[in-house]
């Protein structure tokens, strides 16, 4: 089942399935490692429209709500 980062739950691990982006931010993403078929941890989901905070690899990265929205993902066995 294919769903944007921003519906996942906290602790989840699941593989990027494509960014639905404005071209400049998809380049951006892509050079932080966020690339189709790489795997992420949500690590937090801040309230109110804050950040979400993800796992990437080694390192932890916070996108604003609007770019997480447009990050689907694959999430399997739900």
């Amino acid at each position: 089942m294919e769903k944007s980062i921003t519906e996942i739950e906290k602790g989840l691990r699941v593989s990027i399935k494509r960014i639905e982006l404005p071209q400049e931010l998809r380049d951006k993403l892509y050079e932080l490692g966020l690339i189709p078929g790489q795997e992420i941890e949500i690590l937090q989901d801040a309230p109110l429209g804050g950040p979400v905070k993800i796992r990437v690899g080694n390192y932890c990265l916070a996108l604003r709500k609007r770019e997480a929205q447009g990050i689907v993902v694959e999430v399997e066995n739900e």
